[in-house]
């Protein structure tokens, strides 16, 4: 019975007042030793309520110790390019050439960082040797020209101009874009210049498919064969993108100032102009069950065949297929 009461009498709870005398006595035993420990946590007791002002310590792992961390290490491998090695490959370090141009461009601009890498290496007595850099300083010109690239359009002849190894401003629903059309010998292909941290799907995957539409026109040139354009996309977006060259599916239009013309139908097909004429105008169209009973409505005129079948059609006719109607008249 005694041993009972005796333990009643020596439990504490916590929200005794001994054990609190106890709990603040072994508070200040293992207070920290250091006095900048806590330096930029500033501790405020108010009503038994702890408030932090703003400049508290925060989480060691988050974004803005990650960004100056990542920033100390691009600058660290600038340094010991400019200052030591002059090799490339400790640029390569860095997560990507986007963000070693960025860095670039934060001491003041590519082209004065380059200046001053080459300034750097000449008083070394040594040459600078960096083909990461260069690709960078043409990336960044090409991000400039961002507005100032040639647009991509027909000619008041209707030609189209499409260049290898030039960088052209295409429409897009996001304004105009710039890409660069590569045939470096071995391949060709278009590449996008437009950088955006914060770009949306949508505008990703448009801005690419216009990509791909433009790549297979850089291989319809090459080839002459349009199958190209058709083989991963509907009419409808072939004719859009023809259309924002300022191509219309009235008037036929060359590339490159070739002598082939090409006229888009409002189909989305595109149709060898000339051939397509001469066949209308001088095939015998008896072969194909026609007498003198046959009307051709040729863009809103009346022919009929003359004596060996052919169409009376002016040397300048361009055949458009659907402004063509066949009937008979009685």
């Amino acid at each position: 019975m005694w041993h009972s009461l005796h333990s009643i009498t020596q439990r504490q709870t916590f929200d005794s007042p001994a054990y609190q005398k106890k709990a603040f006595s072994r508070k200040n035993q293992q207070a920290p030793t250091k006095p900048n420990l806590l330096r930029s946590q500033r501790e405020v007791q108010h009503d038994n309520r702890l408030t932090f002002k703003k400049n508290q310590v925060s989480n060691p792992i988050n974004y803005k110790r990650v960004y100056l961390e990542q920033k100390r290490h691009l600058l660290g491998s600038i340094q010991t390019y400019i200052l030591h090695s002059r090799n490339p490959a400790n640029l390569s370090n860095v997560i990507n050439k986007h963000q070693l141009l960025t860095g670039l461009q934060s001491l003041g601009s590519v082209a004065s960082a380059l200046k001053k890498m080459k300034y750097y290496s000449l008083k070394k007595h040594s040459s600078v040797n960096s083909t990461i850099l260069e690709s960078l300083s043409r990336e960044s010109r090409f991000d400039n020209q961002q507005h100032q690239a040639k647009i991509l359009q027909v000619d008041q002849n209707f030609n189209l101009t499409i260049e290898n190894n030039q960088i052209y401003g295409i429409p897009t629903d996001y304004g105009i874009i710039n890409y660069h059309f590569i045939d470096d010998g071995v391949s060709r292909y278009v590449k996008l210049l437009h950088f955006d941290n914060q770009i949306s799907d949508h505008k990703r995957v448009h801005l690419e498919r216009k990509r791909q539409l433009l790549q297979d026109i850089q291989t319809f040139i090459h080839t002459g064969s349009s199958s190209w354009l058709h083989t991963a996309r509907d009419n409808s977006e072939i004719l859009q993108g023809f259309e924002s060259f300022g191509i219309t599916t009235e008037e036929p239009f060359t590339i490159n100032n070739g002598s082939k013309r090409y006229r888009i139908s409002p189909y989305g097909i595109l149709h060898d102009v000339d051939l397509e004429s001469k066949a209308t105008r001088e095939q015998d169209w008896r072969k194909f069950g026609h007498d003198e009973h046959t009307v051709f409505l040729i863009q809103g005129k009346e022919y009929k065949m003359d004596e060996n079948g052919r169409l009376p059609l002016p040397e300048d006719y361009v055949h458009k297929f659907e402004q063509v109607k066949i009937f008979k008249r009685n």
